[in-house]
């Protein structure tokens, strides 16, 4: 995991959750990826929103860097984070949450995630 402080749960119901939130963020246009240790034991349809929009399932058996994703190599820590939305736009400051839940079909990972602003 990124700095060896990952999280993970089981399959469940949504009860297990990780919030990251990044607040005081200037007005534009973001990006937002994570990374995961991927496994044969994930889930396949892992649950991310962000800031309270529609469930992104994404499938935790494959490598963030997997072609299936569109992934960036952040260029400082060798990792790849898969990119869970085109763009969220801030028209003033204001902040940004992703949440991941655990209601999944395997074990979830809580790991890194990426804010990148894009405009």
């Amino acid at each position: 995991y990124y700095n060896s402080d990952g999280q993970y749960a089981g399959p469940g119901s949504g009860s297990s959750k990780a919030t990251w939130v990044l607040s005081d963020l200037p007005a534009g246009t973001y990006r937002v990826s994570v990374t995961w240790s991927a496994g044969g034991n994930r889930a396949s349809n892992t649950p991310y929103t962000v800031n309270g929009g529609d469930a992104i399932r994404v499938n935790q058996k494959l490598s963030p860097g997997h072609s299936s994703f569109t992934s960036l190599t952040d260029t400082e820590s060798g990792l790849s984070f898969a990119e869970l939305s085109d763009s969220i736009t801030l028209g003033s400051t204001g902040s940004i949450t992703v949440q991941m839940t655990n209601d999944a079909n395997g074990f979830v990972i809580a790991d890194a995630i990426r804010i990148e602003k894009i405009g």
